[in-house]
């Protein structure tokens, strides 16, 4: 990623102007947006500068030349991803900039978490008690209301196959529904509705059990 940035030049007293520039950075390191992470290093043109507070902030000055590259890396911690490159900034003059002004500028470092949590919420019309799958694994089961809820950790990307099985209840339809679902890089709520029908033969059973009438 490359910024620009607005420096201030130092120059002293009667002199012309130098192509140094300083400028404030305010890096601001977040696993999710608006979620801060601490204790990540940070360096500036190879040199560590500090480390994220507990606000995931580090404020650092940088002094470089007009019109070159800085660059800032950061090692995330354990769990979360490294950045693919590191953040590049280039530093332009701006001549309005009043000698004691100096400017601030605010930087989104990012260490997203290397898994995400994936919780999946099945609502099965007519489907009281029906095993759940998770890549072809039992992880559940529907309720009386036919309402089941599992979850899982895994890698941002990750193929979910998730199925009802309906081998021990032949006359439901339609039979095994499967859903195929990916995980996105953000922890997700999956809701699965799967509607069934039963099939005529068992409607007529249990009309059939509430006509008889026992008699003694």
């Amino acid at each position: 990623m490359l910024v620009a940035l607005v420096g201030a030049s130092v120059w002293s007293c009667g002199e012309a102007r130098t192509a140094t520039q300083v400028v404030m950075l305010d890096l601001v390191v977040e696993s999710d947006p608006g979620v801060p992470l601490e204790g990540v290093r940070i360096a500036v043109d190879g040199k560590r500068v500090g480390a994220s507070s507990a606000t995931g902030m580090l404020r650092a000055s940088i002094a470089s030349q007009l019109g070159s590259l800085v660059r800032i890396e950061h090692d995330c911690p354990e769990g979360y991803r490294d950045p693919v490159e590191p953040t590049t900034l280039r530093l332009h003059d701006n001549r309005s900039l009043r000698e004691s002004t100096l400017p601030t500028m605010e930087i989104a470092l990012r260490c997203p978490p290397s898994k995400r949590i994936a919780v999946i919420v099945v609502r099965a019309q007519n489907g009281a008690g029906l095993p759940v799958l998770l890549n072809d694994r039992i992880v559940g089961r529907t309720n009386a209301a036919g309402v089941a809820h599992v979850s899982t950790v895994t890698a941002p990307g990750s193929e979910l196959n998730v199925r009802l099985d309906t081998s021990m209840q032949p006359l439901l339809a339609p039979r095994n529904p499967t859903r195929l679902l990916t995980v996105p890089d953000s922890h997700e709520l999956f809701v699965i509705d799967q509607a069934f029908e039963i099939s005529r033969r068992a409607r007529r059973r249990r009309n059939m059990q509430r006509k008889i009438i026992k008699i003694e």
